[in-house]
């Protein structure tokens, strides 16, 4: 969220920039260009990041529903006493006993 919020403010000052070229010293053109780069490259790493997790995410579920058992801490889970929960992104024991786990905590390989 914050950096939608920094990229917006960094697309309001390249407006003004645009606007009002010619009013603006170059040190300040080339540090809102330097600002508008970076916040470019901060929005391109969210997503890399994002997408890299939402795929490690998807693998685990599908091996998860598909009957592969899950390493979660020192603990293994299975489909059969667990389930997952796509709202809170973690697994939730069948019955009331039980200790529930992150999607980040786990993974199938121990």
């Amino acid at each position: 969220m914050y950096i939608n919020i920094f990229f917006i403010l960094i697309m309001i000052v390249a407006i003004i920039l645009v606007a009002r070229h010619e009013a603006l010293s170059k040190s300040l053109k080339g540090f809102v260009i330097s600002l508008f780069i970076l916040a470019i490259a901060l929005a391109t790493l969210f997503e890399y990041s994002s997408d890299n997790q939402a795929q490690s995410s998807r693998a685990l579920i599908i091996g998860f529903q598909k009957g592969f058992p899950l390493y979660c801490d020192d603990d293994v889970i299975t489909n059969k006493s667990y389930f997952y929960e796509s709202g809170t992104a973690s697994f939730q024991p069948n019955h009331t006993i039980g200790e529930t786990y992150s999607i980040k905590e786990c993974s199938l390989d121990k």
